[in-house]
């Protein structure tokens, strides 16, 4: 897909579009930070105004904004910016390595093991999101499942798929060899992740 198609595309199936699922928030930091390392140059103007609003640096990164609107405009960055899912998907996790092996979670991820993070993660994971839950379990010494829950269609196939990106960096940076996270199931209201590292 190109341009706002794959957007346009989420939108019509949700509820209400872009004010579907107002209780799904997660923190403007994440946002933030994510866009931080995306060329988001020239999106102004070609998404919608609630959109733009998610860009904007007066936007104080403790404040919490709808999930909806954050995966909304990571779909209008891959139709506008990107020429592939996989070129955008490239991208997402190179931003997400270099978010989590930068200052703000250097020191968290040098103390940690994989398995440690993991076993964390849910109580992490809800410090920036509401509404969308993560739970882990462990199938052995270095696997693990990873499951989000979330209303009906409120996270599309190819973010789901960013999802695992940041999941994959995350495990990495704790100190996770030959890291493979793969996108196991999505249905309507979940997400399952295969998570494996040496």
């Amino acid at each position: 897909m190109s341009d706002l198609s794959a957007m346009e595309q989420y939108l019509q199936g949700i509820p209400a579009g872009l004010a579907s699922y107002p209780g799904q928030l997660q923190k403007a930091s994440v946002v933030q930070q994510f866009m931080k390392e995306m060329p988001t140059y020239g999106l102004e103007g070609q998404v919608p105004a609630p959109l733009e609003g998610l860009l904007s640096k007066t936007l104080s990164p403790s404040s919490w904004v709808p999930e909806v609107h954050a995966t909304a405009l990571l779909l209008a960055v891959r139709g506008l910016v990107y020429s592939s899912d996989e070129a955008f998907l490239s991208a997402a996790l190179r931003a997400n390595r270099r978010l989590l092996t930068g200052p703000l979670y250097r020191m968290l991820m040098m103390v940690v093991s994989p398995g440690f993070l993991l076993k964390n993660a849910a109580g992490r994971w809800s410090q920036f999101h509401q509404g969308m839950t993560l739970s882990v379990s462990f199938r052995g010494e270095g696997e693990a499942v990873l499951q989000l829950e979330y209303p009906p269609g409120l996270l599309p196939h190819l973010i789901a798929r960013a999802y695992s990106t940041a999941f994959h960096a995350a495990v990495e940076a704790a100190g996770g060899k030959a890291v493979a996270v793969e996108l196991a199931a999505l249905e309507a209201t979940q997400a399952r992740f295969t998570c494996k590292w040496g």
